[in-house]
Formats: structure tokens, C-alpha cells, sequence
């Protein structure tokens, strides 16, 4: 028969107001303990209970309750409560021993009492074990449950009370006080601990993959196999399997996913473990996307006349590109500057509008600046430019600086002309003024703009490196700039510089869609000449292109320049641009050079090229998605060229199947599911026109089972042990098929610290590899 007891001294409480007294009961030993906090299987247990007056009083009468009970279902045989005569007949006539509930069920109780009528009763001072509840044996069923004594009431109306003349009083108890049932025999249970009970991620929908997270899972004993299991197509675990103490990497793949959220429980299961099955709660929230500012335009130029109206308005607008609401606000500094409306909601237009009154001739600029503080990229700033012409004539030369190169000896200087225009509003008169010996007509010397004016010059004196500075002044009476000064530096040389380009066109060739993996983009050359004197002769070169490149732009003649190619996925057709050469001195100032850039079909049948001819991935069962393998499909020889893959591979997912050269892609590998082994599989590159279609792509998968396992056997063992010496020690080879598979203590490294871990695992019965099934 089982019994949860609880053991109660019952005594006769006298009717007392109670008092502030001391009392004290302590479990002074126990027989059957295996350790400190431990109880021993098969043999019985006894609880000795201390009883101390350590109050001013004698005690006339008790009532005190013990229980007995397990909280985790340990469960005992027999209870006997027992007296040990230290209360005896000179303190109390009477003594009761009292079972309560010791029928097995909920917690069983034993009372303890007793009182005085014409005895001293218990004495101030006394302190003597009094009682004993004995328990058991306990059998080794119960092994690592628990057992609790504590103080009790119990019925009818018996507290936890001592009684003087004096009063009514509690003695001191410090239980409960909870024991482990100990079977030394019994296997060592271990159980699962996870690092968390939760995992939360935040993503944005539309937005980057949130970062992974680890879950560490161990366990307090041996270690312990463990599967992993979920449901959800947007959680990725790696490895989905393991040995204690292991890592595993939590990712959530928010790719196409909406906002909302999401959760899913991860199931941590042991055939071993004491508390299988374990969960990990994974709750994704993933958030609208923030609003983006988007304008449909970067920069605004408006002209107008002083005086005159006003420049028309433009449009600007303004767009969401992002998620949620845009809720936007506009603004800018310059009065002259106004903005209609200056506030919306995701779309809308603005209007622009420039007022000139009282600006003055000039450049002015402003910047419109458009807020949300929840934009992604707050603010968005455009800047304003505003152009404000005289609305009188203003006098523009071109060429206010003119360097005239001089043949020495000479007898004359060949005309030189200027071009005299009008910047501003209107028209004006001019006339030209000089005080120069060497300047000998101005034709015409006066005139209205625009008008071009030939300079004749005479040769008064002058010899081979002799430089004169002259200048022509143009007045009007009717421009707000006048007078405006040009200037004729005259260089006085025996051999004046002449530039001249080595070639007047340069052209270049290149391919419709892809140039040709195995050709080189084209380059051509040309030389900058002084095919005169007065060296050195500095060049300039001027363009804008986005079809070449040229080696440099500026420089001393001679000079080769390299004209490259850029490649622009233009349409068949010739494409023209130019270069010009400005000599600084040279006598004849420009030269220039066409570049004709000419795209054509390809000459060739196209011949697929792929950038690499085989993969070969090692990965270890069971863990999961793998990087993707990347390369490019092109046409060898140039041209185009449409290719579609073929492929039956299961664990392979290619991230487009057909498109036309050039192609980036991107191989995804997931292994789930294959056990260790060699796997070699294909697939192919078809291009209905290629020479060479099918072209094969070669797959290799390598997965492997254990870290340790360096000769790639399917298992850890002595062979796998010299290996590793060999490759710490004496410059040996890598393990198979991977460098990972040396790591046994999950540190990414090999080191000797793998090496011990190694020989505790062989000959010692050390923990298992980190990161190994078993």
C-alpha cells in the first residue's frame, strides 16, 4: 500500500490570549539521506524533529501538524509518526499521535500534541529531538522526484500553536523542506535546453532579408541527437539536425512576402532526451514599406528679361515609390520663387512660378526641398535656377583672349577674326578703340552687333621668342558692359607649333547584344603632332561621349592617344562623335577627329561560352540551403544569341531559364532530403543556332555526414586521426570534400584544439563531434 503521510503532534491548547513568544521546531537529522539534499532508494527514511523552548516560558499544551508530500508523484510504502520519550510524564500527562489522509491521496497528515494539569510542562530551555516520521523504503521508480515535509493544520481546529499561562504563541518553522530521490543505478536522463523560447524578426515588405539568428540548442547531461521540424515556407533552418551542444541558424525569407504577421513553431525533438519534444515560437512582422520621395524632374532652368514678363511656370511631380502613405510638405527660400501646393499626399503636381519683379541682371538660384519625416529618403532637394537677362544690350566677344602666333623673320601677319555679339536684350552700336603700334585695322572699327571684325596687324619689329600683348577695346553707348577689352598675345617664333592629328576618322567595331566573351573590346590609336616648332606645344583635347575612353586628354605633342571602345547595347547602326584638338600655340589652333562607333550583327554562328564549366558543392547532410553558384552564359564569338537551360535536378533552382546573351545567373542548391554520398548530375545550355549547342554544365555534390570524417568514409576513426596530425604537423592535405569537415569543435578553424577533441572522442568516450548526427 502507498502513503503520502503527513505527521501532526496534537496537543490540548488551553484557552489563552496569544502572546509575542520564540519557539522553535528543526529537522535535526535524517537517516537515508545520499546526500545533503538527496534521498536514498530502498531504504527507509526518518525525519528527527527538534524541539526548542527557547521562549521565557514553560509550554503547558501544543498542536503541531507535519505533512509529507510530493509535488512531482513520488511515491512511498508506510508512515509511521513516533514519540521519543523526551517529553515525559513530568512535563505532560498526556501525549497524542494523530494520522490524518493517509490514504495515498493528496497530502497525508500526522499531528503531534499534548498538555499539562498538574506538571511543570515543557521547560524553558528545553531542546531535545522529540519526534521522528519515519517513510519508505522508496523504490527506484521514483528516481529524481521529490519529497517535502512541512509544517500543517489539521483537523478539527488544530493549529500550528504553544501554549504558556501566558498566552498563545507560534514556534518558529523553516520548511518546507524538499528532497531528490537518488537511484545511483539509474542512466543519466538528459534533457533538451534551448537558448530561447522565442525569436522575433522585423522585415519590410518589398526590403532586404532580415538578419539570421542563432538558436543554440544543448542539454544538461550527455549529449543528445536532435531532429527539427516546421511548417513554413518562409522559415529556413540550417542544420535541420544535430548533435548537443550545436548552433542552429534561424533565416527568414521575407521574398514576396506581404505585410502582416507571421508565426510559426519550431518542434526540437529527442528519442533520448527526458523532456522531448521542445518548441521555439518564430513571429515574423513584416511592415508596409516606407513611402519615397520620387520627383519627375532633378533641376529646373528658367530665363527671362529684366523688366519684362515673367519666365513661364513648369511642373514638377511628385510620386510615392515606396509603401504606405507619403505624406509630403514642400518648400524653398527666395520670395522671387512660388510653389502651388505646398503640401499632398503621395501624387500630386506643383506648380513653379518665377516673378522677376525688381530683379536685376543676373544669375539667381533657390532650392526646393520636399519633406516626410517617414520617407526613406527625407528630404528630397531640387535646385532652381534662374537666368535674369539685361533688358539692355550687353557686349560678348568671342575669343577675348586670342594667342597669335608670328613666323620670325616676317613681313606680315595673317588677319585675325573676332566675333563682337549681343548677350543681352535689343540691339547696340559699337566702335572699337586701340593705341597698339602693331595693330593696323580694325574692319569694320564700328558697326552694330552682331558683326564679325577682322584685325590686321603690322610687323613693326620683332624677333624669334619676342612677345607682345595688345588689346582692342569695344565701347557702346547703348550696352550696361562697356567697355569690354580683348586681348592679342603675339608670339614671335622662327618656327611657329602646328597641330595635326595622325588620322581625321577613327572607327571603331563592336557587336549587336554581346561583344564576344573571347574578344576584347576594340581600341584604336592616334598621335598628336607639332609638325611645326616653338616645342613644346601644349593640346587639349574636347569631348563628351559615353561610346570611348581615351588614354589622356591633355598633354605636351607629340603624344599617342588609345581611343577604347566603351560597350552600349545600341541598336545595328553607326554612331557618330568628335574630338577636337586645341594647340594652345599652335599656329592653326584646331584640328579634329571623327569617331565613328559601329554596331554590327555578329560574322560568326554564335558558339556558346559559359564562365564556368562545372561546380562541385560539398555540404554536409541535412543542412540546408547552401550559398548560389553564380556564372554567365555569352556568345563566344559575338552577336546574339537566345539559350534556355535544360535541367532535371532536384536539388538545383536556377534563378531564370532563358534570356539572351549577355546572362548573370544564379544556381540555388538545397541537398534536404540526401544522405551522404557522390552525386553527379547536368545541365544544358541549348542556343538553337550556337555551333556548339548543347554546351554541358557539369554538377558535382559531395555531402558528407560527419565532422572528423577527413577520408570522406562515412565514418570517424583511427585513419581520420593521422590525417589530422598529418595536416597540423606535416604540411598534409585538406580533408574530404571540404575544409569544414576538420572542424570537430564548431570553431570554423582547424587547429590542435580539433585534434584533442578528436582523440577524447576516440579513446576516451568524448562528447560527440560538433555538428554530427551521432
Amino acid at each position: 500500500m502507498k502513503f503520502k503521510l503527513i505527521g501532526m503532534v496534537l496537543f490540548l491548547l488551553l484557552p489563552f490570549v496569544a502572546t509575542a513568544q520564540n519557539g522553535l521546531y528543526t529537522i535535526d537529522h535524517i537517516d537515508g539521506l545520499w546526500n545533503t539534499d538527496t534521498l536514498s532508494i530502498n531504504t527507509p527514511v526518518v525525519f528527527h524533529i527538534r524541539t526548542n523552548n527557547n521562549s521565557p516560558v514553560n509550554i503547558t499544551g501544543q498542536t503541531n501538524g507535519f505533512q509529507i508530500y510530493s509535488d512531482d508523484g513520488a511515491i512511498w510504502d508506510t508512515t509511521i509518526a513516533a514519540e521519543t520519550g523526551a517529553i515525559d510524564a513530568t512535563m505532560f500527562e498526556q501525549t497524542f499521535i494523530n494520522w490524518f489522509s493517509i490514504d495515498g491521496a493528496g497530502a497525508d497528515t500526522v499531528g503531534f500534541g499534548g498538555f499539562k494539569l498538574f506538571t511543570i510542562g515543557i521547560p524553558v530551555g528545553f531542546n531535545e529531538i522529540t519526534y521522528t516520521i519515519t517513510i519508505g523504503p522508496i523504490d527506484a521508480s521514483n528516481h529524481k522526484k521529490t519529497i517535502c515535509i512541512d509544517s500543517s493544520y489539521y483537523p478539527p481546529a488544530s493549529a500550528w500553536t504553544w501554549a504558556s499561562f501566558e498566552g498563545e504563541f507560534y514556534p518558529d518553522w523553516g520548511g518546507p523542506y524538499c528532497f531528490t530521490i537518488f537511484d545511483p543505478s539509474a542512466p543519466e536522463v538528459s534533457n533538451l535546453i534551448l537558448s530561447d523560447e522565442t525569436l522575433d524578426f522585423y522585415g519590410v515588405a518589398g526590403g532586404e532579408i532580415p538578419s539570421a539568428q542563432q538558436l543554440t540548442i544543448s542539454s544538461d547531461g550527455e549529449p543528445l541527437f536532435f531532429t527539427l521540424t516546421e511548417n513554413a515556407d518562409w522559415l529556413v533552418l540550417s542544420p535541420t539536425q544535430g548533435t548537443t551542444v550545436d548552433n542552429i541558424n534561424v533565416l527568414v525569407n521575407t521574398i514576396g512576402l506581404t505585410a502582416g504577421s507571421y508565426s510559426e513553431t519550431i518542434v526540437v525533438t529527442s528519442s533520448t532526451a527526458d523532456n522531448s519534444p521542445q518548441e521555439v515560437v518564430v513571429n515574423l512582422v513584416m511592415e508596409e514599406p516606407p513611402p519615397q520621395i520620387s520627383v519627375s524632374d532633378n533641376q529646373f532652368f528658367f530665363n527671362a528679361v529684366q523688366g519684362e514678363s515673367n519666365p513661364p511656370s513648369k511642373t514638377l511631380t511628385i510620386t510615392n515609390g515606396g509603401g504606405s502613405s507619403l505624406n509630403w510638405s514642400i518648400t524653398n527660400s527666395e520670395s522671387w520663387l512660388s510653389l502651388s501646393p505646398l503640401a499632398g499626399v503621395d501624387s500630386n503636381d506643383v506648380t513653379i512660378s518665377i516673378d522677376i519683379t525688381g530683379l536685376t541682371f543676373g544669375d539667381y538660384e533657390d532650392t526646393i526641398t520636399i519633406s516626410d519625416p517617414l520617407a526613406v529618403n527625407n528630404p528630397v532637394k531640387i535646385p532652381i535656377f534662374l537666368g535674369v537677362g539685361s533688358d539692355l544690350p550687353i557686349i560678348q566677344v568671342l575669343d577675348t583672349f586670342n594667342y597669335v602666333n608670328v613666323p620670325a623673320p616676317t613681313s606680315s601677319i595673317p588677319p585675325w577674326t573676332i566675333t563682337i555679339q549681343n548677350g543681352g536684350a535689343g540691339a547696340f552700336n559699337f566702335w572699337l578703340e586701340e593705341d597698339s603700334p602693331r595693330i593696323l585695322t580694325m574692319t569694320p572699327s564700328s558697326g552694330v552687333s552682331p558683326q564679325s571684325v577682322e584685325i590686321g596687324f603690322k610687323v613693326n619689329s620683332g624677333s624669334a621668342g619676342d612677345n607682345f600683348s595688345d588689346t582692342v577695346w569695344v565701347y557702346s553707348n547703348e550696352a550696361i558692359n562697356s567697355p569690354v577689352p580683348v586681348i592679342f598675345l603675339l608670339h614671335f617664333t622662327e618656327h611657329p607649333a602646328t597641330i595635326r592629328l595622325s588620322r581625321d576618322t577613327v572607327p571603331v567595331f563592336l557587336f549587336e547584344c554581346d561583344n564576344g566573351a573571347e574578344n576584347e573590346l576594340p581600341s584604336e590609336n592616334f598621335v598628336v603632332d607639332n609638325i611645326g616648332g616653338d616645342d613644346p606645344m601644349y593640346y587639349k583635347l574636347h569631348y563628351e561621349s559615353d561610346l570611348f575612353t581615351l588614354s589622356s586628354d591633355s598633354g605636351i605633342a607629340p603624344q599617342l592617344i588609345t581611343l577604347s571602345a566603351i560597350y552600349n547595347d545600341y541598336p545595328i547602326g553607326t554612331y557618330l562623335d568628335t574630338i577636337v584638338c586645341e594647340g594652345i600655340n599652335s599656329i592653326n589652333r584646331f584640328d579634329t577627329l571623327i569617331v565613328k562607333y559601329n554596331i554590327i550583327s555578329g560574322l560568326s554562328d554564335p558558339e556558346i561560352w559559359m564562365s564556368k564549366q562545372g561546380f562541385v558543392v560539398p555540404v554536409q547532410e541535412n543542412s540546408g540551403p547552401t550559398f548560389p553558384l553564380s556564372f554567365e552564359i555569352r556568345n563566344a564569338v559575338g552577336g546574339c544569341m537566345e539559350w534556355e537551360i535544360q535541367e532535371h535536378v532536384s536539388w538545383l533552382f536556377p534563378s531564370v531559364t532563358l534570356g539572351n546573351v549577355p546572362t548573370s545567373l544564379n544556381l540555388g542548391v538545397n541537398p534536404g532530403g540526401l544522405t551522404m554520398g557522390f552525386y553527379q548530375d547536368s545541365l544544358y545550355v541549348v542556343a538553337p543556332d550556337a555551333t556548339n549547342s548543347p554546351d554541358l554544365l557539369l554538377l558535382i555534390l559531395k555531402v558528407w555526414r560527419f565532422h572528423g570524417d577527413w577520408d570522406y568514409d562515412g565514418d570517424v576513426h583511427i585513419i581520420d586521426l593521422i590525417a589530422n596530425v598529418n595536416y597540423l604537423f606535416h604540411e598534409g592535405p585538406d580533408p574530404k570534400p571540404e575544409r569544414i569537415v576538420g572542424d570537430l569543435n564548431c570553431d570554423r578553424l582547424i587547429t590542435v584544439s580539433d585534434l584533442t577533441y578528436m582523440v577524447a572522442y576516440l579513446f576516451e568516450q568524448g562528447p560527440i563531434p560538433c555538428g554530427n548526427p551521432y
